[in-house]
């Protein structure tokens, strides 16, 4: 096993216990995984018919990317990080 400087363990556990006693903050997440998975089946089974097509699913990956390691980040307790990176979702 690789040792790395960081153990996220504590705090990932700690967030998910949160997050599973309030209702509200399991809708959320599971609306944000299905829309990731929306994205996810849109850009690999869509064939693109042109450039323009081809930019939107590009765009669509990059929020894709950008919300899934935004949930990991905050999961992890990197808060800033990944709301820095949902604020790239909004941007795109």
């Amino acid at each position: 096993m690789v040792p790395y400087l960081v153990d996220e363990s504590k705090v990932i556990a700690a967030n998910d216990r949160f997050i599973e006693a309030e209702q509200a903050l399991l809708d959320h997440t599971a609306a944000i995984n299905q829309s990731l998975e929306f994205i996810s089946e849109i850009a690999r089974l869509h064939q693109h018919q042109s450039e323009e097509e081809l930019v939107a699913l590009r765009l669509a990956i990059r929020c894709f990317n950008s919300g899934a390691a935004a949930l990991r980040l905050i999961r992890c307790g990197y808060y800033q990080q990944g709301f820095s990176n949902a604020r790239d979702i909004i941007e795109t």
